[in-house]
């Protein structure tokens, strides 16, 4: 199983959970706004989840 945690900088729930997953030993991918994906692209994966992070 592989996670990816769509996040944005300076999001410090982003960073808890990131944290927690690993202290879990679950594999995790963090994917950054603006970097990595679009806000338009969240919105298309996410269309009524709209605060960071949210995880695929």
């Amino acid at each position: 199983m592989k996670i990816e945690m769509y996040s944005k900088d300076n999001c410090s729930q982003c960073v808890s959970a990131a944290q927690w997953l690993t202290s879990q030993g679950l594999p995790l991918q963090t994917l950054k706004l603006d970097i990595d994906f679009s806000r338009e692209t969240l919105l298309s994966i996410f269309p009524r989840a709209l605060p960071i992070p949210n995880f695929l």
